[in-house]
């Protein structure tokens, strides 16, 4: 009897390994989904001082994004410069992650009904980087800002594209790779300043984020002098120019 349960087991991670096998096999040679719109810049510098009565309009429009109260003034200001989600289902919530913020298709809701995406934001307060609560408004925007344009990017891949996506996370550099331009995509909707915010502050300033995590930031992500340079691609940054 023993026996035929170890065999049981075996044949079933055996199974398990065969259909691993498959999926990366398919995901490896399917026809790569481009994405679509990869810059789609606004021209225009974000405003990030609007009023109770802005902030309630830009609410209204997105009838499908459940937000969390306490960032809700600075991910309104995000979602208003974003139209393109007026009609996108996305639920910002807590979660204990690796980082300061995360945004992911929701695979399984999506599979049998509309795209749906988690914006997750860290609320552990044993977490060795950086919580959104102790960052700058001008950063919060920032990162809030990147994380949406990740979203923006994810629209414009099938179910197939995301999943291959996911496996360019397998090692740093390709990770380096995406949030790099993650990063230019940001900077090309206007929030060229609120990233380098944050880049400056997580990469440098925090006093709570391990020197670990700082390096880590680093090796990844634009630094702020990046962020200046590619800024000077764009017209709705000469006024800082000046």
């Amino acid at each position: 009897m023993k026996k035929s349960k170890v065999l049981y087991i075996f044949y079933f991670f055996l199974l398990l390994l065969l259909i691993t096998s498959v999926v990366l096999i398919f995901l490896a040679f399917a026809s790569p989904v481009r994405e679509i719109n990869f810059h789609a810049p606004n021209g225009k510098i974000i405003i990030d001082n609007y009023s109770v009565k802005q902030l309630d309009s830009i609410e209204g429009k997105y009838k499908n994004v459940t937000i969390i109260p306490e960032y809700r003034e600075v991910i309104l200001t995000v979602l208003g410069n974003y139209p393109e989600f007026e009609n996108v289902k996305i639920n910002f919530e807590y979660s204990s992650e690796r980082t300061t913020m995360a945004s992911r298709p929701d695979v399984l809701v999506s599979l049998f009904d509309d795209r749906t995406y988690n914006v997750f934001i860290n609320n552990n307060k044993d977490f060795e980087g950086i919580l959104l609560s102790d960052v700058p408004r001008k950063a919060q925007i920032g990162v809030m800002a990147h994380e949406l344009a990740h979203i923006l990017q994810y629209e414009g891949y099938s179910n197939t594209g995301i999943l291959q996506l996911g496996l360019m996370f397998i090692d740093e550099e390709s990770q380096k790779i995406f949030e790099r331009e993650t990063d230019m995509r940001t900077i090309s909707r206007g929030f060229g300043e609120h990233l380098k915010a944050w880049a400056q502050y997580s990469m440098y300033d925090s006093p709570k984020a391990t020197q670990e995590y700082k390096e880590f930031k680093r090796r990844i992500y634009m630094s702020p002098k990046e962020i200046e340079e590619e800024m000077k691609n764009y017209s709705c940054y000469d006024e800082i120019k000046k």
